[in-house]
């Protein structure tokens, strides 16, 4: 039997229609006014028609002391044979699994010794001192107490790393399995190292941390009524949009305008070693969940608040649900068909309310030419979604083909940012997946129609903008806009000047200006021109600094972008790549793992 839903459904929907049943099913449930009402329908044709899940009947998975083992001695392998990543993802597991401070000690041990070697410090002491707490053997223990030392002389800890060395030299004593010469041999080298640690106490060399959340600072200050968000935005209500939020003032790009804990938060099951599952930060020196082997922290703060608010109630059926076996729900009928039909609500409602939490994937690619420079190598990235969240504020924002907000993920946080002027009382616009510049406008109508049940009237779509790569880059003469209007484009037009020179003879000057359609007010743009070709030259070298993962004073991209849309009528290519240069400079602050 298949364990894939979508290949169940389809059965369904196969035997239906061999019955001859799905016209008068759909009446029936058609009838209906409760989400409880239909759970129990459902429920019952399915006993009726013997349509059930696959039922696995699997046993949970416990903690295991010789999987845990074994995970560790592969992880051991991999280590000697220099393969850092395969062994840090075994320790991680031989973690989850293991049942006893004996096995769990030695896994957080070996894990410390690749966080070392792979220059993650912090999480090597983090390990290290977790490996203690889980009562390390005594006989290995200078060596663990050794690696400490040398993890804190790395992090500029000389005290703590004297002190970790000198604790390193008395355990030595208790290594019973050493031969005296042996003994002798590490005894020096500890020696050395702590000499080391004495004299030296600067020039210690960077190293890597991991990827913690370093949440922005709201612009303006903070909103009295809806706590995450700038005073700069509210919330608004009008029978055309409902509920929505509008800008009180005038926001200019870069703008931070909320930064919002979600309501509820999921990780997805690919992520659970690599990523905390309370506040879905990534981690490399995650801790197990007590109970379950199926989910894993980034601190004992997460571990503890997850399971105060809701892995508890979990943690027991989690494999279950992971597994779609949802027949453990409740020995009561009644209590059944009240979560059943909770469940089926918030089934509804997620699809176009929940956000997605993303992770930014950036890899260095080698350039192909013969550059022996730091500028041969440049980035290719990809946003790659790594669990979901429910947010309030965010859920009121409407879509635009044209947004002018952008969202990006720090651990379960979402922090919004303006990516162009929004002027005050102008509504704040998101994106729900279908952007002007990469798709088009019949797939964008159609989808959106599909998913949301709304016909997107925004200005990308009521003014037929082409696709990105169907822009064609013209001069900045055919685009200019009225400076008072804000509108255009505005017609050039030829002024000729009559003025006397200095041999008092008449001189005919002729000027180009440009005219407004609607004010008919005619204006001499030259100026404008040249800062335009001037911002546009210092624009094309900051793009390629952030296409080479440099970084970049953000301040001349958002000027850049309030030049171009005072000045020009969009759509604008140019426009387009710098509010991506902009969007992957943010990302680049939330989550972001570096390949």
């Amino acid at each position: 039997m298949s364990h894939n839903f979508s290949d169940f459904f389809q059965n369904v929907c196969n035997k239906l229609n061999n019955e001859r049943l799905v016209q008068k099913i759909s009446t029936d449930f058609s009838k209906l006014s409760t989400d409880c009402e239909r759970f129990e329908f459902i429920q019952n044709l399915g006993l009726e028609h013997k349509l059930r899940l696959p039922c696995f009947n699997l046993k949970v998975p416990q903690k295991d002391s010789a999987l845990s083992i074994r995970l560790r001695n592969e992880g051991n392998d991999a280590f000697i044979k220099r393969k850092g990543t395969k062994a840090l993802k075994l320790y991680t597991r031989s973690v989850l699994h293991a049942p006893s401070c004996a096995e769990l000690s030695l896994a957080y041990g070996n894990r410390s010794a690749v966080l070392f070697s792979i220059g993650y410090f912090e999480d090597c002491e983090a390990d290290i001192n977790r490996a203690i707490q889980s009562n390390y053997p005594d006989d290995l223990m200078f060596k663990l107490m050794k690696r400490k030392g040398e993890c804190l002389s790395k992090l500029k800890r000389r005290c703590e790393a004297k002190k970790s060395y000198e604790d390193s030299l008395a355990y030595l004593k208790a290594a019973s399995s050493l031969t005296d010469n042996k003994r002798k041999e590490i005894e020096n080298n500890i020696s050395q190292l702590l000499s080391d640690c004495q004299i030296c106490q600067e020039n210690v060399g960077p190293h890597k941390v991991s990827p913690g959340i370093c949440l922005p600072t709201l612009s303006g200050k903070k909103n009295d009524e809806v706590f995450c968000a700038s005073n700069a935005v509210k919330i608004h209500f009008s029978e055309e949009f409902g509920r929505h939020v509008v800008a009180t003032r005038n926001i200019i790009p870069g703008d931070v305008l909320a930064v919002e804990a979600p309501f509820a938060s999921i990780l997805l099951p690919e992520f659970y070693t690599s990523h905390c599952y309370h506040c879905l930060r990534r981690s490399w020196s995650l801790i197990p969940c007590e109970h379950c082997c199926n989910v894993m922290y980034c601190s004992e703060e997460c571990r503890k608040n997850s399971w105060l608010r809701y892995h508890e109630k979990e943690c027991s059926i989690l494999y279950y649900i992971l597994q779609l076996d949802i027949d453990l729900l409740s020995e009561s009928k009644k209590l059944e068909i009240l979560v059943g039909g909770l469940i089926l609500r918030h089934l509804q409602n997620l699809p176009c309310n929940a956000h997605e939490v993303s992770e930014l994937f950036v890899e260095k690619i080698k350039s192909s030419t013969e550059v022996t420079l730091e500028d041969n190598h440049k980035l290719s990235s990809s946003l790659v979604e790594i669990g979901a969240a429910a947010y309030a504020l965010l859920s009121l924002i409407n879509h635009s083909c044209d947004p002018n907000v952008v969202r990006h993920s720090s651990g379960n946080k979402a922090v919004l940012r303006a990516i162009r002027p929004i002027r005050e009382g102008e509504q704040i616009m998101d994106n729900y997946g279908y952007h002007y510049a990469v798709h088009s406008l019949g797939i964008r109508q159609s989808n959106l129609k599909g998913q949301y049940f709304f016909d997107c009237n925004c200005i990308a779509c009521l003014e037929k903008w082409p696709c990105y790569q169907d822009l064609n880059e013209t001069d900045f003469e055919k685009k200019f806009q009225c400076p008072d209007c804000k509108i255009g484009p505005m017609s050039m037009v030829k002024h000729e000047v009559r003025q006397r020179n200095d041999m008092q003879d008449s001189v005919t000057e002729v000027k180009i200006l440009y005219s407004c359609k609607k004010c008919e007010k005619s204006t001499d743009m030259a100026s404008l021109k040249e800062e335009l070709i001037n911002s546009s030259k210092d624009f094309r070298t900051i793009l390629s600094e952030v296409c080479n993962g440099k970084r970049v004073d953000m301040k001349k991209l958002t000027d850049h972008l309030l030049l171009l849309d005072g000045a020009l009528v969009r759509p604008w290519k140019e426009y387009n790549d710098c509010q991506e240069a902009l969007k992957h400079c943010y990302a680049l602050e939330g989550n972001c793992f570096h390949v």
